[in-house]
């Protein structure tokens, strides 16, 4: 084999690339053959041009354009090209965060519809330790509670969490079996107010502030009707009081399965309420 007078088909069988690619590098202007044979037509390449190939094939599995290589290799301007480079790594940054956080939320979602097969028959209170969870939480200002048309209402707190998201470019990914929260006096006093929303956080580099739900014992129940929630904390309040519990801090309802009704085009939705307590003797 002469390596100063390769032909199409020995560069590609070097290089591991097509004769059909070469041709078109060629076509580009990127990668000329060395030779070129007027009377036979045909064109040769010299070993050393791999050098570019090499520099082509990486670039392009950077995902940067033929362009920029091409005004690269023609120029020289490795300044330029540094630049480039770094755009692309920045954008590649922000892909990956955005990768991950879907990631993350994908792998609650799991989580969320196998938990679900493994709670207790629905209004059957139980104890659960439940670990440290961190969540971003937004208060509407609306209360769900004792409201004439509380499914209109809700949706309407939805709506403006879901516009907050937004506004504030944080990943809709995570809008999805949004919770509320009660404070833990309005639960003891038995006083329905429920203005804040929120959202579990597996990932949590897309958001500047969160909050965190500390690990504690909670009472437990779940819920498979959302009309007759209110039935079911005063049903956790009488367990606490005839088990001499106590509550130690906010009440948090968390939507662990929803999924939309046809029948009547609504949330279909199973509800994990749950209160942290404290144990103490009779």
């Amino acid at each position: 084999m002469d390596y100063k007078k390769l032909t199409i088909g020995q560069m590609a069988e070097l290089n591991r690339v097509s004769a059909q690619t070469l041709r078109y590098y060629d076509k580009f202007g990127i990668l000329k053959p060395n030779l070129y044979n007027k009377e036979t037509g045909y064109r040769y390449y010299n070993i050393s041009q791999c050098a570019v190939l090499d520099t082509i094939t990486h670039m392009k599995s950077l995902n940067m354009p033929l362009e920029q290589i091409k005004a690269y290799i023609d120029t020289g301007d490795y300044d330029s090209f540094i630049s480039e480079l770094t755009d692309k790594h920045t954008k590649i940054k922000k892909e990956i965060r955005r990768l991950e956080s879907i990631e993350a939320v994908l792998k609650r979602k799991i989580n969320d519809y196998q938990k679900r097969s493994l709670l207790p028959a629905d209004g059957i209170p139980y104890i659960e330790v439940i670990h440290r969870r961190p969540i971003y939480k937004f208060d509407t200002h609306i209360n769900y509670y004792y409201n004439g048309n509380s499914i209109d209402q809700y949706e309407h707190m939805l709506r403006l969490f879901k516009n907050h998201l937004l506004e504030k470019g944080l990943g809709i990914e995570y809008f999805y079996n949004v919770g509320s929260i009660m404070k833990k006096e309005d639960f003891i006093n038995q006083n329905y107010v429920s203005t804040e929303l929120f959202i579990f956080l597996e990932d949590r580099h897309s958001f500047d502030t969160y909050d965190i739900i500390e690990p504690n014992t909670y009472l437990c129940m779940t819920c498979e009707n959302t009309d007759i929630e209110t039935e079911y904390i005063q049903m956790m309040r009488d367990t606490i009081e005839k088990n001499h519990y106590q509550a130690a801090g906010d009440y948090i309802c968390e939507v662990v399965n929803e999924s939309f009704a046809f029948d009547s085009q609504k949330r279909n939705m199973t509800l994990k309420l749950q209160i942290p307590v404290t144990f103490h003797k009779p």
